[in-house]
């Protein structure tokens, strides 16, 4: 049994530049929202934020990242943590206000 041919080097390139363009995206997004976080600013970033962890479970069954299913539902759960990641590094970097008032 002769094994799949593995796809193309371009197509990866292309999955992880779009995949670090949207965390990067991310990252620049919370610098935008934070200095408005208690008027609307967080629930803004919170919802991009949604947007953008599905866009990046969505992105290896779009760009056809690879032939086999399997390795496309590992990177479809691989791009969505990094993004996870970038979505927290980006709050705490641009130093989101989490508690506007308390009375």
């Amino acid at each position: 049994m002769e094994a799949a041919p593995a796809i193309s080097s371009p197509r990866r390139w292309q999955l992880w530049s779009a995949g670090g363009a949207l965390c990067l995206a991310l990252v620049a997004i919370a610098f935008l929202a934070a200095p408005r976080a208690c008027k609307g600013g967080f629930d803004i970033y919170f919802r991009t934020g949604i947007g953008a962890l599905v866009a990046l479970a969505v992105l290896p069954w779009l760009l056809r990242a690879s032939r086999t299913r399997l390795v496309q539902c590992v990177l479809s759960l691989i791009l969505p943590a990094l993004g996870g990641l970038a979505w927290i590094a980006g709050l705490f970097a641009a130093d989101f206000r989490i508690i506007c008032t308390l009375f």
